[in-house]
């Protein structure tokens, strides 16, 4: 793992059978952290992620190189003059392929990470008594989730738009994925979108989940 000569971050494989480099898609900044994942799984699939986002890849069974040795901030062929004059915090080496999950909530563990969730949660809800009990997931990188809800009465729409801050706001507490609306209409129609958060910002909102009854 190493620096090339465009200052892009560059992972590259020379092992007996293969030689191959996974390169990110921008150069790097001088005086910046990275948070830096490499995965690499037994079908020869390898992916880049930059501060938590996939940044390069590669498809299954074009890069099927074993482990050998590691050189990490030092040109493949350790001529000292091309070493990268940089620092490293902290190398992990793991024993299993990270889902990007994984990747966001390593990335996450470090002060400086900058990943901004990617996905939203997916939303589910189960209509009670004057009651709406509503669950989700919390994508990895994420540590709590916001939820905007508006009824449209009794009327049911065939395309329910989404609901915004501007109706009405459910903010959940740290690693809160269950919530429990209550002092609801009966017959009335509800819906719903969520989005997943944490201190970085916020993911995009989630499709409609609407005529919730």
């Amino acid at each position: 793992i190493d620096v090339d000569g465009s200052s892009k971050l560059r992972w590259n494989t020379n092992s007996p059978s293969q030689n191959y480099n996974l390169q990110s898609t921008s150069a790097i900044n001088t005086d910046q952290w990275y948070h830096i994942i490499v995965t690499h799984n037994t079908a020869g699939e390898s992916k880049l992620y930059v501060d938590g986002v996939l940044d390069a890849s590669e498809s299954a069974g074009s890069h099927n190189a074993g482990f050998y040795a590691l050189n990490l901030g030092i040109n493949r062929n350790a001529n000292t003059a091309k070493t990268w004059k940089g620092y490293i915090d902290e190398l992990k080496v793991f024993g299993r392929t990270f889902s990007p999950d994984d990747v966001a909530d390593d990335c996450m563990k470090s002060d400086n990470c900058s990943y901004v969730p990617q996905t939203a949660p997916t939303l589910s809800a189960d209509a009670r008594a004057q009651a709406i009990y509503l669950t989700w997931n919390l994508p990895g990188g994420t540590d709590n989730a916001t939820i905007y809800w508006r009824t449209s009465g009794g009327a049911f729409e065939g395309t329910p738009t989404a609901p915004t801050a501007s109706d009405n706001v459910i903010n959940m507490v740290n690693d809160q994925t269950s919530y429990l609306l209550t002092g609801l209409t009966s017959g009335d129609y509800y819906h719903f979108v969520i989005r997943a958060n944490n201190r970085n910002g916020s993911s995009p909102v989630s499709s409609v989940l609407g005529n919730v009854q």
